[in-house]
């Protein structure tokens, strides 16, 4: 690979902006105030996340915008207000959402789905990881992005070290997004594998593996793209 280019795919590395999804207005629920710290949840505990879960499930659901985007917000306030999120809270909260999560990402409502996807990439647990790397190849490049972004919500949650999976998971996520981009044909799908590659950077190793895996995956990116330009020439 020529050295320039090398050095301008660790540039944007280094320029990308930290995902937090944290820094928006988000609050821990009253509902789940001493509940979203604890590792060990009792029955009592597991029926306050019922409770609060299942209502905000239906309306995710329920086929209109308004109430799908104030259900995506609602089910995001705990996984991001909380600065001391139990792993013990994200598996229930996870196993309570994942397949209503998993019927709308397959379905056909791109709104929906969309919402989905969001909440998926803050989960952090191995079910949403791969519901999530099931996305990439989807037909809707809107899907591809989205999930794509959300991949990269999860590889900031690794790299922050509070996620309920194993951080050498990172090595399959980071691997599977450098194999969109390098194939992608959209560019904003591209540029949104970027940026998720870019989340990783709160964790040394992580921020290097994601960049080698970027240098290639440009490499191939930019040949496609000559190829297909040459093609059109020709």
């Amino acid at each position: 690979m020529p050295r320039f280019l090398h050095a301008v795919v660790i540039l944007v590395a280094a320029a990308l902006p930290a995902a937090s999804a944290a820094a928006q207005a988000y609050g821990v629920p009253p509902e789940l105030e001493g509940v979203v710290g604890r590792q060990n949840i009792d029955e009592a505990g597991q029926q306050a996340i019922r409770d609060y879960v299942d209502p905000l499930a239906r309306d995710l659901a329920s086929g209109r915008p308004d109430a799908i985007s104030r259900a995506r917000e609602d089910l995001l306030a705990p996984l991001v207000a909380a600065d001391d999120i139990s792993v013990g809270f994200r598996l229930i909260y996870a196993e309570r959402l994942i397949g209503t999560l998993t019927r709308l990402i397959d379905g056909n409502d791109e709104i929906a789905a969309i919402a989905a996807l969001r909440v998926a990439g803050e989960l952090g647990t191995g079910q949403s990881v791969d519901l999530l790397l099931g996305t990439l190849d989807a037909g809707s490049p809107a899907i591809r992005y989205a999930g794509v972004q959300a991949l990269g919500a999860t590889l900031r949650l690794i790299a922050e070290g509070n996620p309920a999976l194993q951080a050498d998971r990172a090595t399959g996520i980071i691997a599977a997004i450098a194999d969109l981009i390098a194939a992608e044909p959209d560019a904003f799908v591209v540029d949104a594998g970027v940026r998720a590659l870019g989340a990783t950077r709160n964790d040394a190793a992580m921020r290097q593996a994601a960049i080698e895996a970027m240098a290639g995956a440009m490499v191939e990116q930019i040949g496609m793209r000559r190829g297909a330009v040459g093609d059109q020439s020709a």
